[in-house]
Order: structure tokens, then C-alpha cells, then sequence
């Protein structure tokens, strides 16, 4: 049966002890962060764009332990495992270690290095690709589009992170030339983003451009109450209290450093 996953329709040999791809079918946690990363293989500019359908390829036969969840390229999307979309089971893939358990890779066909020496529409093609997918995973997941540190991932902030951020010891994709703030507005553009902490989960609140507020979180994206000022947050953590969380009434730690992290039209 074709699943419409590269790495569980045609599967590489060399992971036999893992079922046939680098991963596992299941994550012990619930994705909380999108890991952006680039696949360091040459872009293809010329012609039609066979740079992500190459890298699927690859991981078909490679003996390198490791998978992305989806790769792009500027005219193709190529899922590799099940991020939880259409009813699925958000599958691990061996993208960066130490947050496999957690995040979702999605990676770029490009050399990290090169973004400023890529034509401007090939390079406003993949970002408009990868964020289609990124928004994907940000609905179904509730998580916020903002860039995170490694210490706020490594605390259980949802959010996104590059490869090299969280592993800048040894990766620096997708580059420093990489456009962040582009890439973000493109999967959505909040005005303002708080989270919540609290004793076994994390909330958080995201204000859209209506000025709605929504509560982001275990899987759901509702709104709070559409009346509510982001200045009075208290009342706002209130009306979630009121609302059936009673868990939330001593919450441990509430951020709100993170205003206007992504500017608006851009």
C-alpha cells in the first residue's frame, strides 16, 4: 500500500533493524518544536527542481543514520515520515540530537552557506514551500511561529529552531543568510505571544492580528475570549481558569519578553 511517505514506501536496507527507515513509527512526546534544517546538497536552479525529490532518494539507500520529516525544494514538497497530518502518527526521524523526541525536521534543499548567492526567486520559492508545510505542523500541533534559543527548546518552550542553534557545536544550518524572519511570516504573523508554564504542560497565548487571543496547546488552537487586552494578562490567565484548567492556577513561570518578536508586514 503506498503511503505517500518517501521513507515508508520505498524502504532502505541498510536501517533493516529499524523497519526500513532511520526512525521510529512513534514520538514519546508531543511535537513541540519545528527544527529548520538545509540538506547541504547543491541547489538545483536550472530546470525543474529535483533537489528535495534527490535527497528522499538518498535516504532510501543511505547507511548515514538520519531522516528529516519533510524536505523541499522550490517546486516540490516531499514528505518523508508522518508529522501527524490527515490522521497520522507524527513518526521520529534522526534529524538533531537530543530533540528527536520532540521536534519535527523540516529541511531545505540548499547548502547553508549560499542563500545570498541563490536567485531571489528560487530562494522566495523555498521559503514560501517550507513555510506552507511549517504552517501545516503549526496548526495541528499549536505550535507558535516565533524562534526560540536552544535553553528555551531545551525548557520546554514550543516554537521553532534552526539545526545550528540547537546544536552549535557541531551544525550551522540553515546558515546565517537564512531570512527568519521571512520564513515566519510566512507560516503565520502574530502580534504578540505569551507562554505559560504550568505543573505538567505549557500554554501559550497567541494574540492574531483581530486582536483575538488564543490559547495554544495539547493539540488545540482556541479562542481565549475575543474582547480580552494583552495587558491584562492576569485576567487573561484568569478566564483560562475559569474556562476548566484548574491546573493553571499557580502557574510556574509567565513570559511575555517576546512581543513583536516577528515584525509585522514584512
Amino acid at each position: 500500500m503506498t503511503t505517500g511517505y518517501a521513507l515508508l514506501d520505498t524502504r532502505n536496507p541498510n536501517a533493516a533493524r529499524f523497519g526500513g527507515y532511520w526512525g521510529y513509527p512513534t514520538m514519546s512526546e508531543k511535537p513541540r518544536v519545528i527544527c529548520v534544517h538545509t540538506t547541504e546538497s547543491l541547489a538545483d536552479v536550472d530546470g525543474p527542481d529535483s533537489g528535495a525529490e534527490n535527497v528522499a532518494g538518498w535516504f532510501t539507500r543511505n547507511n548515514v543514520v538520519a531522516s528529516y520529516h519533510t524536505v523541499v525544494d522550490s517546486d516540490s514538497t516531499v514528505r518523508c515520515l508522518p508529522a501527524g497530518l490527515d490522521g497520522t502518527v507524527p513518526h521520529t526521524a534522526f534529524h538533531a540530537a537530543g530533540c528527536n523526541s520532540f521536534a519535527l525536521g523540516l529541511s531545505i534543499a540548499v547548502q547553508a552557506h549560499t542563500w545570498q548567492t541563490l536567485p531571489g526567486p528560487w530562494v522566495a520559492a523555498v521559503l514560501q514551500r517550507a513555510a506552507a508545510e511549517a504552517a501545516l505542523w503549526s496548526a495541528r500541533w499549536g505550535i507558535p511561529p516565533v524562534l526560540l534559543t536552544r535553553e528555551q527548546a531545551a525548557n520546554r518552550w514550543s516554537g521553532f529552531i534552526g539545526h545550528g542553534m540547537w546544536d552549535p557545536g557541531s551544525r550551522s544550518d540553515p546558515g546565517a543568510g537564512f531570512d527568519w524572519t521571512g520564513f515566519l511570516n510566512r507560516v503565520h504573523n502574530p502580534q504578540r505571544v505569551t507562554t505559560i508554564e504550568g505543573d505538567d504542560d505549557m500554554l501559550t497565548l497567541v494574540e492574531s492580528d483581530n486582536g483575538t487571543i488564543w490559547v495554544v496547546g495539547g493539540g488545540t488552537k482556541r479562542p481565549l475570549v475575543s474582547a480580552a487586552t494583552w495587558s491584562d494578562t492576569e485576567w487573561a490567565i484568569g478566564q483560562l481558569i475559569a474556562g476548566g484548567l484548574a491546573r493553571w492556577s499557580t502557574p510556574r513561570k509567565q513570559t511575555q519578553g517576546a512581543l513583536n518578536l516577528i515584525p509585522t508586514g514584512a
